[in-house]
């Protein structure tokens, strides 16, 4: 089991939180991870919150988005970097077409599998044992290329017709009660391949490069691998359609309306298909990134979904 890089600290902007960085080993790669807790332990009768970052994104990318959902919940965060991103292990070979689903499909399992046996949960494994309580539930929240791993983790997980849910059949698996999917891919869209060649074919100017490097250990071989992916043959046609009826937890689905790296398709396949609830929200005057463009409606956003569905049993 990997162990924390740090103590746990506060710091000045955010003096009720703790939080500490570290590696963790999921997916045969070393993967950085920051985990955010709040000073009062009233954290551990709440939601643990699983965050998944868009296709250029790290740890850090996020800016200080789950820090200030984090005042509003009092949930506890773990939010990491894939294979290829961030100070994970860098990239050593292609990304294959179904990279998506590998993330949420093989890796994502082995990361909460991670987190339920992980040094930050020790006290409070003792606690629940010694009470005979589970673990606190897990919302997970996927943006882009995240949300569409997301929702593959979810559609893999969930009940086929006349079987049981997985979820209830294997107590390996951690209690994920809902997610928050924002900008997610579940099908190949023009408007998304067409975005990321005019990205691939500006890629040496530098602008871009010079806006990402000091996020990731490797910019280069994050992007290529990124960006080539997406342009391959075999990625036009693709979709994860056939994951969303097998989805059993609530999902609040956003879209920025002006989002130039897909439409609003996708996350009304998830209403039209999901058997579960499903909160659609098109965000007017928004691109793709609504975390940073409308914060303070994300925030409420995430806020009452948390709210609603991230209760204990």
């Amino acid at each position: 089991m990997s162990k924390p890089s740090s103590a746990p600290s506060s710091t000045a902007a955010f003096p009720t939180l703790q939080q500490h960085s570290g590696m963790l080993q999921a997916g045969g790669h070393a993967l950085d991870y920051r985990w955010l807790q709040p000073v009062d332990p009233a954290w551990q009768q709440r939601p643990l919150l699983v965050w998944l970052h868009q296709g250029l994104g790290s740890s850090t990318m996020w800016r200080d988005f789950p820090e200030q959902l984090m005042l509003r919940t009092g949930c506890a965060s773990l939010i990491y970097s894939r294979y290829g991103h961030g100070q994970s292990d860098a990239m050593a070979e292609p990304r294959p077409p179904q990279f998506m689903d590998i993330e949420g499909v093989q890796v994502l399992p082995q990361v909460l599998d991670w987190l339920m046996r992980s040094p930050m949960l020790s006290d409070l494994r003792v606690a629940t044992r010694a009470a005979g309580t589970p673990l606190p539930p897990v919302i997970l929240i996927g943006h882009s290329d995240g949300g569409t791993s997301v929702l593959a983790y979810l559609g893999a997980r969930g009940a086929q017709p006349g079987q049981p849910d997985r979820q209830q059949s294997d107590q390996r698996l951690p209690d994920v009660r809902g997610a928050i999917v924002v900008a997610p891919h579940t099908e190949d869209e023009a408007m998304t391949w067409q975005a990321i060649a005019r990205h691939r074919a500006a890629w040496s100017d530098g602008v871009l490069r010079g806006k990402l490097a000091r996020y990731h250990r490797d910019v280069d071989g994050m992007f290529l691998a990124w960006a080539d992916v997406w342009l391959k043959p075999e990625m036009r046609g693709w979709h994860m359609r056939d994951r969303l009826p097998y989805i059993g937890v609530p999902v609040l689905a956003v879209q920025g309306e002006n989002d130039d790296h897909g439409g609003p398709v996708h996350v009304r396949n998830i209403a039209a298909m999901s058997p579960s609830p499903v909160q659609l929200e098109l965000l007017p005057g928004c691109g793709h990134d609504p975390f940073r463009e409308q914060s303070a409606h994300m925030l409420a956003l995430c806020q009452q979904f948390i709210a609603q569905h991230g209760g204990t049993r």
